[in-house]
């Protein structure tokens, strides 16, 4: 129902050629019983950049549940 990003920092490499993305996610999600969840998560991306396109090669993700 909800995935909100904030606080998004982008970090580039001197090259040019890798980029490291962290922020933060508000996540509330309604199971298949109708009982929702509600979540603090906090993301990391890491990207490169191969033959001119950026792709995506890592993902962390940690989250906790919060009342």
């Amino acid at each position: 129902e909800k995935n909100t990003l904030s606080d998004m920092r982008v970090q580039l490499s001197p090259g040019g050629d890798t980029a490291i993305a962290t922020y933060a996610v508000d996540v509330v999600t309604r199971q298949a019983d109708g009982k929702k969840t509600n979540e603090k998560a906090w993301e990391t991306d890491v990207w490169f950049k191969r033959d001119g396109k950026w792709k995506l090669v890592h993902v962390h993700y940690n989250s906790k549940e919060v009342p």
